[in-house]
């Protein structure tokens, strides 16, 4: 068992290599969901085996600091060294409740020590799934996606005062990059409808941005009834069904692209994505907000994995419920 862990670990280890490059091949939403669950199967192993995810915890801190190494020249501006720091205090104090409840799952208390066993494993499965989530979302920040590219998806962020926002505007200067970088003049569609207190909807702010950086009015096209990433896209894939676009491309900011994913993925909408920066006051916020929004978005997956790890943890500390259970067969 624990030789088909270290053998797992080192599949994860291979993708963060492999997402250190940002190359496109296999930065999709599938790969992201496997290596998530082979992560969530190297520590039920480890759980049932009850050892310590060695193996997982050095992968990740590899991965942790290839993500650092790779985001190096930030590190001059304050912002961004606050940022990182807040993120690492935020990993500490996981690690360390972590630490706590499995100290506290010695207690003898029957049940309780299993429910603190279970919460315990729960708080290290988040530790592990948040730097998966960064190391992925990265890559997509500085992905080179291929050509051709027949039509870019821009979803909104917010206005303010009528105008878009700095994290929108980056969205939208992502999206003319990538314009401008391929053959064809792709389309543009700007996703966003009209916020309470606005007097132009976000579709519309966003299709004034782009004319001004020289954007073909023709080629641009507005879905402004969206008030959410889920409509973003549903409404955007009614709007363009009767177009022959084929290649489609997702651009959002980085902690935000794999959600877009996602919901791409549950309407069978082939896409790639590309993620912009994001304003570094707001990144942390933004991040674990989203990073809970995405995992709820795989709450099947984490009912049976939260369920089978209870499953094991009731009967670590309580044997002879496992006994009980094997008589039954």
């Amino acid at each position: 068992m624990l030789l088909l862990s270290l053998i797992l670990s080192l599949l994860i280890l291979c993708s963060y290599i492999y997402l250190y490059f940002n190359h496109y091949r296999f930065l999709n939403i599938q790969s992201f969901f496997i290596t998530l669950v082979l992560g969530f199967i190297i520590l039920f192993i480890h759980l049932i085996t009850r050892t310590l995810p060695y193996d997982l915890a050095s992968v990740s801190i590899i991965g942790a600091l290839l993500l650092l190494f790779k985001h190096r020249a930030i590190l001059v501006w304050k912002s961004a060294r606050m940022f990182f720091t807040r993120i690492l205090g935020l990993t500490l104090a996981v690690t360390f409740l972590a630490l706590a409840l499995n100290l506290l799952s010695h207690i003898p208390v029957p049940v309780l020590n299993a429910l603190f066993l279970w919460i315990g494993w729960i708080t290290i499965s988040t530790l592990f799934a948040l730097v998966h989530y960064l190391s992925w979302s990265s890559a997509f920040s500085m992905v080179v996606l291929p050509e051709p590219i027949d039509v870019i998806i821009v979803l909104g962020a917010g206005l303010y005062r009528n105008q878009v926002t700095q994290m929108l505007a980056w969205r939208l200067d992502r999206a003319v990059a990538l314009y401008q970088n391929h053959h064809g003049n792709p389309y543009i569609v700007v996703s966003g409808g009209t916020g309470e207190g606005d007097e132009v909807s976000e579709a519309e702010a966003m299709q004034a941005y782009l004319i001004e950086q020289h954007i073909p009015e023709d080629r641009i096209i507005s879905e402004d009834q969206s008030h959410s990433t889920f409509e973003n896209l549903n409404n955007t894939k009614a709007l363009i069904s009767n177009q022959a676009f084929e290649h489609i491309a997702i651009v959002t900011s980085q902690f935000h692209i794999l959600r877009g994913l996602r919901f791409a993925q549950v309407l069978k909408m082939n896409a790639v994505g590309a993620g912009s920066r994001t304003p570094y006051p707001f990144f942390d916020t933004a991040l674990i907000r989203d990073f809970f929004a995405l995992m709820y978005c795989y709450k099947l997956l984490l009912t049976i994995y939260f369920g089978a790890l209870f499953i094991g943890s009731m009967f670590i500390k309580h044997p002879i419920l496992l006994e009980f259970f094997l008589s039954m067969f």
